[in-house]
């Protein structure tokens, strides 16, 4: 089997699908209230207002973005598998993305999530974790969690992921 990361991708293209009906659906909530501009480039996940006088958010509002996270989690699941795949040559049961706020949780999960991974690459998705400085993974996480579980997450006004800083140039090794 020949790793790809064409499924990874697809995800990422799915998420940008789902922000792209909400600025189509919602123009009006997502410029005045999230501050989207218009013409805008790349992958913007926007936060949710917290008071800003809006009584009511479209019902398919929280389903799109919700659906956008979870397909961004997702992409970073399916980059593990395939990176098992290609330092092992094998598929490897039970692998993810893991997100780990202490080093004792990254030394506790992170060997079983990243099974069958080089020391490169393992060492590339650990410069992602939250207890390394990264806040975009903590984000992700802290939005995509509750939005399986229960319901969107109310969170502060403001941009959450954009083109710029969800996957800075600096945080990837390849």
């Amino acid at each position: 089997m020949k790793p790809s990361l064409d499924n990874a991708y697809a995800r990422v293209r799915r998420a940008e699908h789902h922000l792209s009906k909400l600025k189509s659906e919602s123009p009006g909530i997502l410029s005045s209230v999230l501050g989207w501009a218009e013409g805008q480039e790349g992958l913007v996940v926007p936060d949710l207002p917290v008071d800003d006088g809006i009584t009511s958010l479209p019902p398919t509002f929280g389903i799109r973005v919700g659906e956008a996270i979870y397909n961004l989690r997702a992409a970073l699941d399916y980059l593990v598998y395939e990176l098992a795949i290609l330092d092992s040559g094998n598929v490897q049961q039970g692998t993810q993305f893991p997100i780990e706020d202490t080093k004792d949780g990254w030394r506790r999960n992170g060997p079983k999530y990243l099974r069958g991974l080089c020391t490169k690459h393992q060492a590339a998705i650990e410069r992602l974790q939250p207890y390394k400085g990264c806040n975009w993974t903590k984000r992700l996480r802290a939005l995509s969690n509750p939005d399986k579980h229960r319901t969107l997450t109310v969170v502060r006004r403001g941009p959450l992921i954009t083109n710029a800083n969800f996957f800075p140039p600096s945080s990837l090794p390849w």
